[in-house]
């Protein structure tokens, strides 16, 4: 098992499902935990039921500026990132035949280049320490 005890995790999608439950699981093993998603709501709903310290930043990761300002606002707080979990996205329900262009590129902008953008953002911030495992969850 990994200590994680002061490790800074940053999760993604952190408002619900998945995510929460993530961000409640590395910070009962002592993790201070940045919690992002676009909803302000469910992001102090999460954050409520994690025990130990964390940080609430909604954004949209498809905003280049949203995804400074959460990198700028745990940095100031917490002055590194340890961990990055990729967990933001979305699924696709239906027909293959049935859904739309406009669904599919939904999907990939969110699956594919948020996460790859968010790891672009964190990664200076990593390598800058020499360390920092990055997640990206798979989704079915």
């Amino acid at each position: 098992m990994v200590d994680l005890t002061d490790k800074v995790v940053l999760v993604t999608g952190a408002s619900s499902g998945i995510g929460a439950a993530m961000a409640r699981c590395f910070s009962r093993e002592g993790a201070y935990v940045a919690l992002t998603a676009r909803s302000r709501e469910g992001l102090h709903r999460t954050s409520k039921t994690c025990p130990g310290p964390t940080l609430e930043i909604p954004g949209d990761l498809l905003r280049s500026a949203d995804r400074e300002k959460i990198v700028d606002r745990i940095l100031e707080r917490w002055n590194r990132i340890d961990v990055l979990v990729n967990n933001a996205g979305l699924g696709m329900y239906g027909s293959f035949l049935e859904v739309t262009e406009e669904i599919w590129r939904r999907v990939f902008e969110i699956n594919l280049f948020a996460a790859m953008e968010m790891t672009r953002s964190v990664l200076p911030v990593m390598l800058e320490r020499d360390r920092g495992p990055i997640f990206s969850p798979a989704r079915s």
